[in-house]
């Protein structure tokens, strides 16, 4: 296969310079950065899976603010938002979510500090004050929560310490951007009750112009803006060396409209607005697909509360953790559906969930060669969800329903590693884990058409067990180099399509194979470098109706891939990273029939590429830190991006991709020497492309129209920080 050419140059790559390690051992320049990936403290470097991680410190320099953000820095990696749906819809190496409905659940599992969020909505958040951010790729349904297929997100957000520290800053952009973000933290009882608090608030103005006539709707604002905020509180108390107790609240609400707009098809009056005598009088929108003419007042307000404490206890041999947590997230859409100024049709979406989470681990500390995790883990979900469209000239629809979902896991992860073992000096670690898991979704729903006499409910009650597992062997040739082998499986459940018919779906499986290679070179050069085959059944891929939609479980995939990173300081003050992906993903066996096409009858879509899994993507970045003496320090910083075509849609169609494009980030950041003040100016995207991350058809009674969101075109701005 192409995939084991491409890593066996890697990893020839790899252990050609694992000889100058070996030889010029010293200083290591690189940032080490400790994860948990593996639900203990280890490096990125000893950690025998594909991880990125990013600490606060290279945020800052690469501008990554939020999940979006990662997209352009993580091998792999895709964010999008659906629309107005208030959901980040992420996939890892081709798998992530189909079904956008609170029915259904991510292929990439979400947590923050250790607690699992349910809801996709909980990525819009903004990453401040945060510790480090770490993206798991390959299945890790064994020790990281529920439906983890793709991989995980995990955010670790700063803690209360005992040394005081504030920090806070302020921001001016274009399209009237301004933000404001603050932190503080400190003792409040000396070696006993710490705490920490903060924040930020995210304005900007919508990127998509809105050209209806004022007289027709003087409330009607333009898509694509940003108007959130939050606040996040934590309560650090260590009654002893050994116990810990941390509770965190943190409130989040999002108003901005998201970028929500149109695309040219054949067969239309103008760009959006389909070939009908009811649209004759519409107000023909622009060919400049960032401006819109829509008469509805559109709105989008999502609130999200989560509140968790840890309890921690350390002991000699073992250490017991239990993390309990409780969330609410409700969000409220209405949407103009026909994209043009006569009063057509209009959707609106209400979504309240509230989930409870408890998790109980042992992690072993011992002294010789074997340790171990075991854990239980406990997820309960109450979603209520409402969506009604209305279509003046042809039908009403609504549809909705009630669910909970149950989920329940022990898990148990063994190692062994021979290098502490008396007598003997291999330098291997083997690790099996594995983790049993019921779902459980029981609810009632409805859809209604009165215009054609459509009014359906059924009671839903499906249960699903699953068996997860992973086997990894870790090896060290050299000092400062790693192989890793591992086959895992993983597993996401079945769900429901909320208000369809029928709506119910299967969950979907995957048997996981990669190799890989890291290592450090004189402590100046590190490189990263994997494999990976998937054998993927019953993917869940999302279909549109003529009334609804439905996921179909697609026979199944093969997906085949490879990935490299880099990291270097060549010399004192230049920094470079790069990343290469390779990505191979085919549908097999999977016949359906494209509703907007149902004369063509069923088509055998095996061959075609799943959505949102481009071939190829390449990014690099580089930074050189001019010395100005007394005056601190001035790092100007240009990241490149480029990606291959991508499809979002099964059906593969001209209309479904969006083709391959590069994008520009550039950066100049000036350092205090004291380090307490910096200025950093920005631009994003300076090519200002017009760039789709995701595809909604609209309805049938509309032509199906291209509605797609859009990254945002080019931005810019100033950046002026304070600590202390």
């Amino acid at each position: 296969m192409a995939v084991n050419h491409w890593m066996g140059g890697a990893v020839l790559w790899v252990l050609s310079g694992a000889s100058l390690a070996a030889s010029a051992p010293g200083e290591t320049f690189l940032e080490e950065i400790v994860v948990t990936a593996e639900r203990r403290e280890s490096t990125v470097q000893d950690t025998a899976l594909s991880i990125t991680a990013f600490s606060e410190e290279v945020m800052l320099a690469r501008g990554i603010e939020d999940t979006e953000d990662l997209h352009f820095h993580v091998p792999n990696f895709y964010y999008s938002e659906p629309g107005q749906a208030g959901i980040a819809q992420i996939a890892i190496r081709g798998i992530g979510n189909e079904n956008v409905t609170a029915g259904g659940d991510p292929g990439v599992a979400y947590h923050l500090d250790g607690v699992y969020l349910g809801r996709p909505g909980s990525a819009l958040a903004d990453l401040w004050d945060v510790e480090r951010v770490e993206v798991l790729r390959g299945p890790q349904g064994t020790l990281y929560g529920r439906n983890a297929t793709g991989g995980s997100i995990n955010v670790v957000t700063k803690k209360p310490t005992s040394e005081f520290d504030a920090v806070a800053d302020v921001l001016f952009g274009n399209y009237g951007r301004t933000q404001g973000r603050f932190a503080i933290g400190g003792t409040i009882i000396e070696d006993r009750l710490m705490a920490r608090i903060s924040g930020f608030s995210n304005e900007r103005d919508g990127y998509i112009d809105n050209l209806v006539d004022e007289s027709i709707c003087p409330s009607c604002e333009d898509l694509g803006s940003e108007d959130a905020r939050s606040v996040r509180a934590q309560l650090l108390l260590t009654p002893n060396e050994a116990t810990s107790v941390l509770l965190m609240a943190q409130k989040f609400e999002d108003q901005g409209l998201r970028g929500f707009t149109t695309l040219s098809l054949p067969g239309q009056l103008s760009r959006g607005i389909p070939d009908q005598p009811r649209f004759a009088d519409a107000t023909p929108n622009a060919d400049d697909v960032r401006t819109i003419v829509e008469d509805f007042p559109e709105s989008f307000d999502l609130r999200q509360d989560i509140y968790s404490m840890k309890i921690s206890w350390q002991g000699e041999r073992w250490g017991f953790s239990s993390l309990t947590s409780y969330g609410e997230l409700e969000y409220r859409t209405l949407i103009d559906h026909d994209n043009s100024d006569p009063p057509i049709s209009t959707q609106r979406w209400h979504d309240d969930t509230d989930q409870w989470v408890q998790e109980f681990q042992l992690v072993s500390d011992f002294d010789g060669p074997w340790q171990a995790i075991l854990g239980l883990f406990y997820f309960e979900e109450e979603v209520r969800i409402e969506y009604f469209f209305q279509d003046v000239d042809v039908f009403t629809f609504m549809n909705g329903g009630n669910y909970t979902t149950t989920s329940v896991a022990p898990f148990a992860n063994v190692s062994y590693d021979f290098a502490a073992s008396s007598g003997s000096d291999l330098p291997l670690v083997l690790t099996a884990g594995v983790r049993w898991t019921r779902d459980e979704k029981k609810g009632d729903d409805f859809q209604q058409i009165p215009e054609f006499g459509v009014d359906l409910a059924k009671d839903v009650d499906e249960e699903w067990t699953e068996v997860t597992w992973e086997l990894v062997a870790q090896y060290y040739p050299v000092e400062d180099t790693m192989l890793y082998g591992s086959v895992s499986r993983g597993y996401k459940s079945g769900g429901v399509l909320v208000g369809n018919f029928p709506g119910e779906y299967d969950p979907e499986t995957i048997i996981a194979y990669e190799i890989g290679a890291k290592s450090q070179f004189g402590g100046r050069y590190q490189v990263n470098a994997a494999a990976f085959y998937y054998d993927y059944k019953d993917l869940q891929l999302f279909l549109l109706e003529a009334f609804g939609a439905r996921i179909d479980n697609a026979s199944n995939a093969d997906i085949q891939g490879a990935e490299i990173e880099l990291l270097a300081e060549p010399v004192d003050g230049l920094l470079l990273n790069a990343q290469l992906t390779w990505l191979d993903a085919e549908l097999d066996g999977y016949v359906t029939i494209d509703d907007i096409f149902p004369a063509l009858g069923p088509q055998d879509l095996s061959g075609n590429r799943p959505n949102r899994a481009p071939e190829s993507s390449f990014s690099i970045g580089v930074q050189y830190a001019f010395s100005l003496g007394e005056y601190g320090t001035l790092t100007p910083r240009v990241d490149y991006y480029w990606q291959d075509d991508t499809y979002l849609r099964p059906q593969n169609l001209d209309r479904d991709k969006q083709d391959a494009y590069h994008r520009t980030n550039a950066r100049l950041t000036w350092d205090s020497l004291d380090g307490r003040w910096s200025m950093q100016a920005f631009v994003d995207n300076i090519e200002d492309d017009d760039i789709v991350q995701n595809l909604a058809l609209g309805s049938g009674s509309l032509g199906y129209p291209n509605n797609v969101t859009l990254y945002p075109p080019r931005t810019y701005g100033l950046r002026l920080s304070w600590s202390y």
